[in-house]
């Protein structure tokens, strides 16, 4: 799992990378030595206006499955969502 999110985090690689991990963590059950670090990178993602739309939605959904474990994660995710929807695409307001 950790190479995975080492190659989802390299720049040079292809966006499609990225979006294919994180459509795998937005089922994953991580680790909770992970779950830090994924998140981190999930909130970077997903308010980068930059990246594109399937992986700022699957970063969104990755976030929220860590978000259950950790209860200040779910409010500061829904604070970000909050502060996105204005200016988001229909379908992010849909899986918002």
């Amino acid at each position: 799992m950790s190479v995975l999110l080492k190659a989802s985090q390299n720049p040079m690689l292809h966006p499609s990378v990225r979006r294919n991990v994180l459509r795998l963590l937005q089922f994953a059950e991580l680790p909770q030595n992970l779950q830090g670090v994924v998140a981190a990178a999930c909130f970077e993602w997903l308010t980068n206006r930059a990246e594109p739309t399937a992986i700022r939605l699957y970063s969104m959904s990755a976030r929220a499955r860590i978000a259950r474990d950790w209860p200040e994660l779910s409010r500061e995710l829904r604070q970000t969502i909050d502060k996105i929807l204005p200016y988001a695409s229909p379908a992010f307001i849909l899986r918002a």
